[in-house]
């Protein structure tokens, strides 16, 4: 693709220029001739005990992808099927402005660094400039961070249902259960992560019961948050 990576694809079916010298270019016009070529050029390693592999990725999509235009649903989008990545774009465009910074010498008085980090030194330095510049400004606890209020409120509606159509699986417990239902909104906004009403009635036999399981995953999800060595909101 654009990006020249062999892991972001523009075209799964077709094997790139590169593996082809200037001559084979060429006189090799289409794919099952190329095919025949690498099939060759295998056989040969093999009989000089020579082994191979190809490492091939095929949902790494690059973006000018033919493909991907045709079916855009099939990629990753924040307003439609994936709203639990907006965590990750944010922090991708903060780390790209670090990088930008980096470059342009930003943190070179402030910090000791410069786009040359060329000695264990300097990976240090630039480490201890991402965390406080970039990392902790993020305050990605803030991300992991459960709506208690919101929680309350989806409790008091699935009981009101009469019965949560929701099964906690056999061999799950009530907060291994819930830590699932929670997860799957964490991401989505700040201080925001919550279970379904139907989880929450089918976890929790009352409002005190929920606060214990609550508090339990939250501080597990604080705990993920501090060993980033990222800010943790206050407790």
């Amino acid at each position: 693709g654009e990006s020249g990576s062999c892991y972001s694809l523009a075209n799964q079916r077709e094997i790139a220029p590169v593996f082809f010298s200037e001559e084979e270019r060429k006189v090799l016009t289409g794919e099952p001739q190329k095919r025949a070529v690498l099939k060759k050029a295998v056989e040969d390693l093999d009989k000089r005990c020579v082994a191979s592999t190809i490492d091939l990725v095929l949902n790494h999509t690059a973006n000018d992808s033919p493909w991907l235009t045709q079916h855009p649903e099939s990629g990753y989008d924040v307003a439609t099927n994936s709203p639990h990545l907006l965590a990750a774009r944010e922090l991708d465009n903060e780390i790209r402005k670090f990088s930008l910074a980096v470059v342009d010498a930003k943190f070179q008085h402030s910090h000791g660094v410069t786009k040359d980090v060329d000695t264990w030194e300097a990976l240090e330095k630039l480490m201890a400039c991402f965390t406080s510049e970039c990392l902790k400004p993020f305050r990605i606890g803030e991300w992991l961070t459960i709506d208690k209020a919101a929680c309350k409120e989806n409790l008091k509606k699935g009981k009101s249902m009469g019965g949560s159509p929701m099964k906690i699986p056999e061999g799950k417990d009530k907060r291994a259960f819930l830590m699932d239902e929670v997860l799957k909104t964490v991401g989505v906004k700040r201080n925001g992560a919550c279970a379904s009403p139907e989880a929450l009635a089918a976890a929790c036999g009352d409002e005190r019961e929920m606060g214990a399981l609550i508090d339990s995953i939250q501080q597990e999800l604080w705990g993920m948050a501090g060993k980033q060595g990222a800010e943790i909101p206050e407790k």
